[in-house]
């Protein structure tokens, strides 16, 4: 995949896909597309459903937010120039608080990590090293005990960074509404990723601040909210986001989330509802290719 914290590649995604019987996919890397035309091409060998997909970065009043989106022209210049820039922000982030980590806990270069990049991403034309490579890395030498002590460690170094005054600042992901405007003019959707993970303190366990975050972006052009996340499902007040989901009559996905692989979440109305609201995006506002391929 194409995306810098996933690992394997569009036509073993699709081969996984087939194999698990699942019928309609989406392959979202982060802030990437270089991998759709590929997906696009091998999912038609495989005869399965393939869905255009991109997850993006967006600032929405001052706090960063994850974003699916859906069903687009994958040949949209508007939207591949939006996720090239947001590439290179995180490959910043990257650089400015890695020279950070390997100050406070050596053990692991900056070029060791630089050679891992061809076994980790063998078919991607210009991989960029990211903090879950780095985790890797410093897990196999030892560095770190746990991916869960790398990633509290890199959230502390974000933080100081944050607060220091005179430290190098990491340029700002798209906004929001540029990200929304460049899917729908491309013919696609977008969806809140993750429900749950954001605003300060997460808001898993809170149905109050989910739903609030929900219909908030709902008013402001979102198309819907990712429904059958694993996080989310596990949820003791699951049913009453159903409910709400259809109650709103808004587009739903569902992912795995999994980035080394797929699993088969969504039933089969979240797949009928995406692409009637396809269909009706496509019949709106134009594209190039239907968004799902029978």
């Amino acid at each position: 995949m194409f995306s810098i914290d996933a690992y394997k590649t569009p036509e073993e995604l699709v081969d996984l896909a087939v194999a698990e019987d699942i019928t309609t996919l989406s392959i979202t890397d982060h802030n990437h597309l270089g991998g759709q035309e590929r997906a696009i091409a091998y999912a038609e060998q495989r005869s399965l459903a393939y869905i255009p997909g991109v997850e993006m970065d967006c600032l929405w009043d001052g706090e960063l937010y994850h974003f699916l989106c859906y069903g687009f022209d994958s040949d949209d210049p508007e939207l591949a120039r939006i996720a090239r820039a947001n590439s290179k922000v995180a490959v910043r982030d990257f650089e400015i608080h890695w020279k950070l980590v390997e100050a406070q806990r050596p053990g692991v270069t900056y070029d060791e990590l630089r050679k891992c990049l061809p076994e980790r991403y063998p078919t991607h034309p210009s991989p960029a090293l990211n903090r879950w490579l780095a985790q890797d890395v410093c897990l196999e030498k030892g560095a770190f005990a746990s991916g869960t002590e790398f990633q509290e460690f890199w959230e502390s170094i974000v933080r100081e960074n944050e607060e220091n005054d005179e430290a190098e600042t990491v340029p700002p992901f798209a906004s929001f509404g540029a990200v929304r405007d460049a899917a729908h003019g491309a013919g696609g959707v977008i969806l809140l990723a993750h429900v749950g993970h954001y605003v300060g303190p997460r808001i898993a366990g809170d149905l109050d601040a989910q739903l609030d975050t929900i219909h908030r972006f709902l008013l402001d052009g979102c198309d819907g909210f990712e429904l059958y996340h694993p996080a989310l499902m596990t949820e003791p007040y699951f049913d009453e986001l159903v409910h709400e989901a259809g109650r709103l009559d808004c587009v739903v996905s569902g992912g795995s989330d999994r980035h080394t692989g797929v699993r088969g979440v969504a039933p089969g109305w979240v797949v009928e509802r995406l692409q009637a609201k396809l269909v009706e995006a496509y019949e709106l506002r134009g594209s190039k290719r239907l968004p799902v391929e029978p």
